[in-house]
């Protein structure tokens, strides 16, 4: 699948009001994982500002 074939994927799972954010993550990730096989990893990342951590 092409990245073009993703976009409106991903914004439906963004846009949907109905689940948490993390679901919504979630899904993203096993969209990407799941539709592109070079991909071996796939997740987010989160700053703490305040201590500068991940």
């Amino acid at each position: 699948m092409t990245f073009e074939e993703l976009k409106p994927k991903v914004t439906d799972i963004i846009s949907n009001s109905n689940i948490s954010r993390e679901e919504k993550l979630l899904k993203t990730c096993e969209l990407l994982s799941n539709s592109i096989d070079y991909y071996n990893w796939v997740g987010f990342y989160f700053a703490n500002h305040e201590t500068k951590t991940l």
